[in-house]
């Protein structure tokens, strides 16, 4: 699967936040701790709210708004 890479615009960090609460996917997580809570989007990439973790990419499908609501 193809990465795209951070910086994000308000859009698609709005489409990151809403897969990381209703996905029926695995979130992304925590590269230090997965017990961590989710990765929280932002302009710069991931970041992890319980310690200094940061990720700059996100897999190129998940930027496609609501991908994952089955379509009947």
């Amino acid at each position: 699967m193809s990465q795209h890479f951070a910086p994000w615009t308000l859009e698609e960090i709005g489409i990151l936040a809403e897969r990381q609460l209703e996905a029926p996917l695995h979130p992304y997580t925590c590269g230090n701790n997965s017990r961590h809570q989710v990765l929280v989007p932002t302009k710069h990439g991931w970041i992890c709210i319980d310690c200094d973790y940061t990720q700059d990419w996100a897999f190129e499908q998940d930027f496609k708004e609501r991908w994952w609501v089955r379509q009947n």
